[in-house]
């Protein structure tokens, strides 16, 4: 594998906050906020001191033992070092932990970082990020690499692009599996973060990346699906979705798809698609969907046949070259895709 995921937060809305909202790829906690303050597009995630915090780990399941984890942060506060209030935690699948990377700061109030083993006690690494106070309030991007072993594991901390910090021959490793299942993250201790253009890759460090929302704004041309009442894309473009209107089938086999908004990323390197969406069963059957891309009148699936629940539960697919030709996704490839989701088995109870 390579690139594993990106988020955006776009698909949600300014909802001013997200309850227990459970995702493939992330897994939500109570009481995050969804904020106007962005980077890209019209959302970021708002992470409140150390009060809230999310769990990356849908997309993690095989514990790879390294990967590159970019994220764009906006702090608002003088971030202070506590090993027991660390802004990300590095953990297996289960919950056991691995490392925990702490921001705090000098006498100067320039910014500096500490990785702790998962005692919280012993120092693996620890620098200066090269941001200071006049850094408050203002979108930095930040790109950790960690391989956990015992004896070989490597650190390394880059920010906007320069390298501020590199270990290696550490003892990164916690305790159960030797991967990384999970990565945990919370408001910096002193501040509240916001974030936004997250990525996820077992190989490669990118740079700074931006993660486009494409809205629906159409009807596409597979069309099984029945809408609650009017065009299809207008029963489900809201942000946040809505119960309220719909579209819907109990048929195996049928499709729905939709268009998108155009995006003008002439010039730009497009490292990946990802498809979301909402959904679940108004009764009770055995169910399940597969989303798919459609891309000069051919479909191509994505191979994540999921099942679904009474309860609405979100979803989401990614393409990390054109299936059509296993080739970059280019612009023009965008301006006439379309995104849609089959309904492919389905059982009564």
């Amino acid at each position: 594998m390579a690139l594993r995921s990106f988020y955006g937060f776009e698909q949600f809305g300014n909802t001013g906050s997200m309850d227990s909202i459970e995702s493939n790829i992330f897994l939500y906690e109570q009481g995050l906020e969804i904020n106007t303050i962005h980077r890209t597009g019209n959302y970021s995630l708002k992470l409140v001191d150390t009060g809230r915090s999310f769990t990356i780990g849908r997309e993690l399941t095989d514990e790879p033992e390294a990967l590159w984890f970019g994220l764009a942060w906006y702090l608002t506060g003088t971030p202070t070092v506590s090993a027991s209030k660390p802004w990300i935690e590095f953990q297996g699948a289960s919950g056991n932990q691995h490392c925990r990377l702490c921001l705090g700061h000098d006498a100067l109030n320039n910014w500096t970082y500490v990785l702790y083993k998962s005692d919280g006690s012993t120092v693996l690494d620890s620098g200066n990020l090269g941001l200071t106070p006049a850094d408050i309030n203002t979108w930095i991007y930040l790109e950790l690499f960690l391989r956990i072993s015992p004896t070989a594991g490597e650190f390394e901390i880059w920010v906007n692009n320069i390298q501020k910090g590199v270990g290696s021959s550490l003892d990164t490793y916690g305790s159960g599996n030797a991967g990384i299942g999970r990565i945990h993250m919370r408001g910096a201790y002193g501040g509240n973060i916001y974030i936004d253009d997250l990525y996820i890759d077992d190989s490669t460090r990118h740079g700074p990346v931006k993660v486009y929302g494409l809205p629906i704004d159409s009807d596409g041309d597979e069309t099984d699906f029945t809408a609650s009442s009017g065009d299809r894309y207008a029963c489900v473009d809201e942000r946040p979705y809505s119960t309220s209107d719909y579209v819907k089938s109990d048929t195996a086999g049928d499709r729905v798809s939709f268009g998108l908004t155009d995006a003008d990323l002439t010039g730009r390197t497009v490292l990946g698609v990802s498809a979301y969406c909402i959904a679940h069963m108004t009764e009770t059957y055995s169910a399940t969907i597969e989303q798919f891309l459609r891309l000069n009148s051919v479909n191509y699936d994505s191979g994540d046949v999921e099942a679904l629940s009474t309860a609405p539960r979100s979803f989401i697919s990614f393409w990390e070259v054109n299936p059509e030709d296993s080739s970059s996704f280019e612009d023009v490839d965008l301006d006439n895709m379309q995104v849609g989701v089959e309904l492919v088995s389905i059982t009564t109870i």
